[in-house]
């Protein structure tokens, strides 16, 4: 957002120098209320639920079988889930496929 103020004041205000970028996220986090941090992911219902069970089985040592069952299965969830992701960002909305890194 930074770019886009000084691309405005290049605009707008033409040889008025642009404050720091510093000074611009601290007016921006304190005078708005709004911050910069990464989006934070949500999980599915299948990764709640064997998350749930992978905390009600560790405290059981006699389920340790089980435990390890749960485990394996969420980490076999989670590499299709990656899978599928980098399916879905190679495919732009035209539905043609992009190289993904």
């Amino acid at each position: 957002m930074y770019e886009l103020y000084c691309m405005w004041m290049d605009e707008h205000h033409r040889g008025v120098e642009v404050v720091k970028k510093s000074y611009y996220n601290k007016v921006f986090n304190t005078r708005f209320n709004l911050g910069f941090a990464p989006v934070k992911m949500d999980t599915c219902n299948t990764c709640n639920r064997l998350g749930a069970s992978i905390m009600k089985l560790s405290g059981d040592e006699s389920r340790s079988d089980e435990l390890e069952s749960v485990r394996e299965e969420l980490a076999k969830h989670k590499a299709l889930n990656e899978a599928g992701q980098a399916v879905l960002t190679a495919i732009d909305k035209g539905n043609k496929v992009l190289p993904t890194p």
